[in-house]
């Protein structure tokens, strides 16, 4: 599939630089491991998909064309003692009917290891790396297109301090890198450490608060240019199953941001995300997820589907600042029967954008509606089957933000088959 510009800085805001939920896991993983046995799983993939606009382009200049997807999936788990090591290894073929300037061959590589320090030892935690590459499409007319790679290493920890309480710290690492000269301005270095606290009271609530430090830079932000920015978070969460059915989790944040360019604004912002998972029957769930973020300086995605960049090659008359994102998305699967699953989806995501251009500061806003619908067949347990049906749109609000985003539709659809084989 095609990916616009991925959401690098949120994540390693929000999500990469310490997942909580992963140093929570630590505890289920640590009292299973002696009972664990090595498992591996090799998996292939095919996926054809017609898109009505493959490059997601302006209203009147889409391009249709049919995407091959190949793909071989690997995985390993791997315990020793206390310890057990994840492996993943994915590599794909992405084929274009009509562009084929767009075709690729996308990866991606990441292991884990996850540890403890005794049995009877409140110290676990995870540490690894990842690198991943993907396509990525910048300007309005699809044409300039380079490939992204994307790589961190990190390290997270939790220390028990009672029962029911613990110290929680990470270290995350990340780097970002554009195939093409021309879009070297999106180059990216970022650092960020993390420390806090955990509450369990009961098996069912669990709660964090921490503080979050992250230094970036942009080497060459602008004509060589670098931009060095700095930014500070306190971030609470809450993990709480209401009912065996019902469970909310949410995330509230604030954030500071500082630059060292001229030209790219600072930032003070709250941030924060509430998921509802709801489970009425045996057969049909139900997910409800609202989300406010930020990107960190650039145009980007800002983690909702909420839109790509807008403007053409960074020049000095063209630097954006963050982009605020609103979102909100319903979806549902319903199994049918046991082999049977239908799945659907709907969500809608508001942009408030800025930059400044030709020196003049300029704000805009853009939505992207969008839809899914889906049908999956297991006839077994190593092969599934299910074919699909995208739409999504992207309207502009007000004539100052025609100089910062542009409209767009899509209509996709296809299928998809997988076929995976190991001793899991």
């Amino acid at each position: 599939m095609i990916k616009h510009s991925t959401a690098f800085v949120l994540a390693g805001l929000l999500t990469a630089t310490l997942s909580a939920q992963a140093v929570e896991q630590q505890a289920a993983i640590v009292d299973k491991a002696e009972e664990a046995t090595p498992a591996w799983v090799l998996g292939v993939t095919q996926d054809f998909l017609h898109s009505s606009n493959v490059a997601k382009t302006p209203d009147g200049t889409e391009v249709a064309d049919w995407i091959s997807t190949t793909g071989l999936e690997g995985r390993l788990t791997l315990p020793f003692g206390l310890q057990t090591l994840h492996g993943l290894a994915r590599v794909s073929a992405l084929r274009h009917r009509e562009r084929d300037s767009l075709d690729a061959n996308p990866y991606r590589l990441a292991a884990t290891l996850d540890w403890s320090a005794g049995r009877d030892s409140g110290l676990r935690g995870n540490l690894g790396a990842e690198v991943e590459r993907k396509l990525y499409i910048y300007d309005q007319t699809g044409a300039l297109a380079a490939m992204e790679r994307n790589s961190q290493v990190f390290a997270r920890a939790q220390y028990g301090l009672t029962p029911d309480w613990a110290l929680i710290g990470g270290l995350n690492l990340q780097r970002r890198d554009l195939s093409l000269d021309e879009l070297v301005a999106l180059d990216q270095r970022q650092s960020a450490v993390e420390a806090g606290v955990r509450n369990q009271p009961s098996p069912d609530l669990d709660w964090r608060l921490n503080l979050r430090y992250t230094d970036g830079r942009y080497p060459e932000r602008l004509l060589g240019q670098a931009d060095d920015y700095r930014r500070s978070d306190l971030e609470g969460g809450v993990n709480w199953s209401w009912t065996s059915t019902l469970n909310l989790n949410a995330v509230l944040g604030w954030g500071r941001e500082r630059h060292s360019l001229q030209g790219v604004d600072d930032i003070s912002l709250w941030y924060g995300s509430a998921t509802l998972n709801w489970q009425p029957t045996a057969k049909l769930k139900w997910q409800v997820k609202l989300e406010r973020n930020s990107d960190t300086g650039m145009r980007t995605s800002a983690g909702l589907g909420g839109g790509d960049p807008s403007l053409p090659v960074p020049t000095p008359d063209a630097l954006s600042n963050a982009s605020v994102a609103t979102g909100l998305a319903v979806g549902a699967s319903w199994a049918a029967t046991a082999k049977v699953s239908l799945d659907g989806r709907v969500s809608t995501v508001r942009r408030n954008l800025s930059a400044t251009l030709n020196g003049t500061p300029t704000d805009g806003s853009d939505r992207v509606n969008s839809m899914a619908l889906g049908v999956r067949y297991t006839p077994q347990p190593s092969l599934e089957l299910g074919c699909r049906v995208l739409r999504e749109r992207r309207r502009i609000g007000g004539a100052d933000s025609a100089n910062l985003t542009f409209p767009y539709e899509d209509t996709s659809w296809g299928c998809w088959g997988k076929f995976w084989f190991g001793t899991v």
